[in-house]
């Protein structure tokens, strides 16, 4: 799932979702309404996708690549346009679909975040995996001043996770 996604044609938010069942060679609908009410976008089954939001969007193109049922998922900043409410359910949809014997690999800036949602992360400084493991493990002080040149308070047992940057 790339970050930022377009339709060059005026697609219908079904015709969209439709596209990620095409290596499936079927005409499946039960997938298509399945994603569908789990990415929220329902209502907009019959729209146009070039009239919603970009948030809306966005979760169309999620809508697309779960319909296609991929054993491994990639996600670049999958909450880049996404309200809390949906940042959040984007989110919990993903772990859901990790738990169900799948892989998801999800590229997030927010660590809280990551540190909610992700069993394991890998943290990057300029190009090259600087720590990984469980989020107690990655996401220390010394990590983050060593990577982000700042110090941070970081609390993992708040509930949600706290990160912030002190000063």
């Amino acid at each position: 799932m790339p970050q930022r996604c377009q339709s060059a044609w005026a697609l219908s938010v079904r015709d969209i979702i439709s596209l990620g069942r095409l290596p499936w060679d079927d005409e499946a609908k039960t997938p298509v309404e399945r994603v569908a009410y789990q990415t929220g976008v329902t209502q907009w089954l019959d729209q146009p996708v070039d009239k919603l939001s970009g948030g809306e969007q966005a979760r169309v193109w999620l809508a697309r690549v779960l319909a296609g049922e991929p054993q491994l998922l990639l996600a670049d900043e999958p909450l880049a346009s996404l309200d809390l409410y949906y940042q959040s359910r984007v989110l919990e949809l993903l772990r859901h679909y990790a738990q169900q014997q799948h892989g998801v690999i999800v590229s997030l800036h927010d660590l809280a975040q990551a540190a909610r949602y992700c069993d394991r992360l890998c943290l990057l400084h300029q190009g090259q995996v600087y720590a990984q493991g469980a989020p107690a493990e990655v996401l220390t002080v010394d990590n983050l001043r060593a990577v982000y040149q700042v110090d941070a308070c970081v609390d993992l047992q708040a509930h949600p996770p706290i990160i912030s940057v002190i000063g």
